[in-house]
């Protein structure tokens, strides 16, 4: 490097003429330096005999080379901008040369400020972007974005830099678009009159959440709630954005409920399932919140309860005359006591006090119906619940008249079966015989002479049986009464066919009637068109003729 410099000033000595005028010259003619760094800086002339030279600066200087016409010096850590003075004297004679240092700073760092994080709709809301340290700041430029879209772009070359902060700022009105946007911060730092280079730096993005969250929320529950009955709750907001944001908590008392969401346009509620244990009054409340935002309702509810009475018949199942007590009694977890009503008791008992009946069993009791009623009044509501059991009186087998008649009569042949039907409990079974033979009563028989005759019967449970013979008449089909069904028959067809006929022939009969008013009021065009509508109409009524 020395030797290489030694050459060049000594061909510019040998060029250059003693006696005229001579140049000192510096090198870089340009400057540019980073914050911090160092500088090599050479200072050189063409004086062929030159006599006191040097740097002058404020910034820590080293020489560290030399040659007879230049000087090489090292500036360290360069921080601030300054002019340095390289000067050169022959022949007593003293010239210098100015360097301008220029120090730059990269925007390394990019800070974006979103306030507040969360705004509501309509209101403003604050976008600040600075650079804590760059430098120049004149070759600075900030731009803020949302998404990729440009919102703002800020320079300084024109602007008193001294007075000046490497930052941006915008204030706007929150919009339902804005919710979830991203913002940031791009900086771009341009050297290249500087004979540098071009720099690139950008903030993280920060999300913008806009809402509308004004209203209070509002519980639907029954103020009375059963104890361990399963109840279904809802709490609902309207006039929320984003309503698919909001967040539901459901309390009753210390139990938090599992509540599903649910949402419709700018309104957003939530179901939950509450089975409270404990008798009393309990506070349901309902959290709501939508990012740091947060309301709260609450309702009392007071929670009974009240498991149906107890409906006891001393025996289910016993025998015809048989004494039993029907007794109905409130459950002992019923709170407060109810009153209790039995279905066929003389009188009403006092509050809490069990009814109960006694009766000797018949066989009409077969079946019987009984219910207990218990009401009770909680929160100024009556509340009603009944059990219900069904008495079976077993009895011996019966075949009474009216199910199974003695005397039977069947039209000769007819499809029949023979009548016969018995009483008893438990379901007697039957079986008929014919001349010894057991004749089957579920299959219908077509009825000839070779029917007729005495049929005898017995029906059978585990309690007893009863037996009974009918008599079976089968009676010739005279033919005057089948005439008589033939005609009746015709007739029925004929009826029906007439109706037939009617029915299709009247919309065609009142829209000929309507036609001659029609045709008064109406253009031309619109008769004839209803004269087509009658000719079609006759027409039809010649075919069904």
């Amino acid at each position: 490097m020395e030797m290489l410099l030694f050459g060049v000033w000594t061909l510019l000595a040998l060029t250059g003429a003693t006696e005229g005028p001579f140049e000192v010259s510096v090198w870089p003619d340009q400057a540019l330096v980073k914050c911090g760094e160092s500088l090599v800086v050479n200072c050189s002339t063409n004086c062929p005999d030159p006599g006191p030279s040097g740097i002058e600066t404020f910034l820590k200087k080293t020489q560290v080379g030399r040659g007879p016409q230049w000087k090489e010096f090292l500036l360290e850590d360069v921080t601030k901008n300054s002019i340095l003075q390289c000067f050169f004297s022959c022949a007593g004679i003293q010239k210098d040369r100015s360097l301008g240092i220029t120090v730059y700073q990269p925007p390394e760092q990019v800070i974006l400020e979103l306030l507040p994080a969360w705004v509501a709709l309509d209101e403003v809301f604050t976008v600040k972007c600075h650079v804590p340290r760059v430098a120049p700041l004149e070759n600075l430029t900030l731009t803020l974005l949302q998404g990729n879209h440009e919102l703002h772009r800020k320079t300084f070359m024109s602007l008193a830099v001294a007075s000046q902060r490497a930052e941006v700022t915008i204030i706007a009105k929150a919009q339902r678009e804005d919710h979830r946007c991203n913002f940031s911060c791009h900086a771009e730092l341009d050297l290249r009159s500087h004979g540098g280079g071009l720099f690139h730096s950008s903030s993280a993005s920060k999300l913008l959440q806009t809402f509308e969250f004004s209203q209070h929320p509002k519980i639907w529950v029954s103020p009375v709630m059963e104890a361990e009955t399963a109840e279904t709750v809802s709490c609902g907001m309207a006039r929320v954005f984003p309503a698919r944001e909001l967040m539901f908590q459901i309390f009753l008392g210390d139990q938090e409920l599992s509540p599903f969401l649910s949402w419709e346009g700018d309104t957003a509620w939530a179901n939950a399932t509450v089975r409270a244990m404990e008798t009393g009054d309990h506070e349901l409340s309902c959290r709501v919140s939508l990012g740091p935002m947060e309301q709260k309702t609450r309702e009392l509810v007071h929670v009974y309860s009240f498991p149906p009475p107890v409906l006891e018949i001393e025996e289910l199942h016993p025998l015809a005359g048989t004494d039993i007590n029907v007794t109905c009694a409130g459950h002992v977890l019923t709170s407060p006591s109810p009153t209790l009503r039995l279905q066929g008791a003389p009188d009403l008992p006092a509050p809490g006090e069990p009814v109960w009946l006694s009766l000797t069993t018949r066989e009409e009791d077969d079946g019987r119906n009984f219910s207990c009623e218990a009401s009770l009044e909680v929160q100024g509501q009556r509340l009603i619940k009944t059990t219900t059991a069904q008495l079976h009186v077993l009895y011996k087998p019966r075949l009474e008249e009216s199910g199974c008649p003695g005397n039977q009569t069947w039209m000769e042949g007819m499809e029949q079966k023979l009548a016969c039907v018995p009483k008893g409990n438990p379901t007697p079974s039957l079986v008929c015989t014919w001349n010894g033979v057991i004749f089957d009563l579920q299959m219908p028989q077509k009825a000839t002479q070779n029917h007729t005759g005495t049929y005898s019967c017995t029906a059978t449970n585990q309690l007893g049986s009863a037996s009974k013979d009918i008599a079976l008449t089968v009676e010739e089909l005279n033919e005057d009464i089948l005439s008589i069904v033939v005609i009746l028959i015709a007739a029925l067809g004929i009826g029906i066919f007439t109706l037939a006929l009617y029915f299709n022939y009247l919309p065609c009969k009142i829209e000929r009637r309507k036609s001659p008013y029609r045709q008064t009021e109406e253009n031309q065009e619109e008769g004839s068109q209803f004269a087509v509508q009658a000719e079609t109409c006759n027409t039809h009524d010649m075919t069904v003729i």
